[in-house]
């Protein structure tokens, strides 16, 4: 459980386009690419789901799609990526981008098509709980349960290389991965990564059995402790569907909505 303190606080500019337009502003993992251009930001991430290669931040012209779109297409080509998602948020232009990229054959993503920016300016403090324990994440066992937890909830292939992207994920002291544990057994898995001025809650993980049991709300709890401790408290993140209630009833505020199309060329 966690408890949200009552006083606000201003939420500053360029935190709200970390909120809308997370992969433009993020640190780059090894082996990710990032393509700035006038009309948009395009990441490229360690794998070809289309998930791991997105085109945001869009400022495109009116008239000016259809060359935009085969713009980025050929970028992905010549990584050998075929799907890619577009993630149109509310500063995006034009404002018919939505009906625009529909036109061009792109689907809603599913199951979640809406991703919400949300924003927490205030502290959480912990409740502690008998069942549920949240970690961060030390050793190789560890990192190997919190992928099987991410293959078990979203039917990912098993991965060849977890030692590889351990050590990774070990130099890289701006990323920390969590695990919950429910009677020592590992149960959810959460990511976080800690900015000057805020920490970005990335991908999270329950196994089905045991949602809704508070493993989630425990690793927003262990996460909000360490920014406080690195000095960077206010948390920004996109919420799905299912996270979304949650952390609306401990203060995060709503900035923004993105509506994510897949892209199959």
């Amino acid at each position: 459980m966690l408890e949200k303190n009552s006083f606000h606080i201003p939420i500053p500019e360029h935190v709200l386009r970390v909120a809308e337009d997370l992969n433009t502003y993020l640190p780059l993992a090894t082996g990710d690419q990032r393509h700035i251009k006038d009309e948009f930001v395009l990441w490229m991430g360690p794998t070809s789901d289309p998930h791991h290669n997105v085109v945001q931040r869009l400022r495109i012209a009116p008239g000016g799609l259809s060359a935009v779109v085969e713009q980025a297409r050929e970028i992905f080509r010549r990584n050998n990526r075929h799907q890619a998602t577009w993630e149109v948020g509310n500063s995006a232009t034009p404002e018919n981008l939505n009906e625009e990229l529909t036109k061009l054959g792109m689907v809603a993503d599913d199951p979640d098509p809406i991703s919400t920016g949300m924003v927490l300016a205030q502290t959480l403090t912990p409740q502690v709980s008998s069942t549920i324990v949240a970690k961060r994440v030390e050793t190789l066992e560890e990192y190997r349960a919190c992928c099987e937890i991410v293959q078990a909830c979203f039917g990912s292939p098993a991965d060849d290389n977890v030692q590889e992207q351990f050590n990774i994920f070990k130099a890289d002291p701006q990323k920390t991965r969590w695990i919950a544990l429910r009677n020592n057994i590992p149960v959810a898995m959460a990511d976080a990564t800690h900015l000057e001025y805020a920490t970005i809650l990335n991908g999270a993980a329950t196994i089905p059995e045991a949602r809704g049991q508070g493993a989630y709300r425990a690793l927003l709890a262990a996460r909000s402790l360490e920014a406080q401790r690195r000095g960077a408290p206010m948390l920004v993140t996109q919420a799905g569907s299912m996270s979304r209630p949650i952390l609306k009833s401990l203060g995060f505020e709503e900035k923004t909505q993105v509506h994510i199309f897949v892209d199959t060329f």
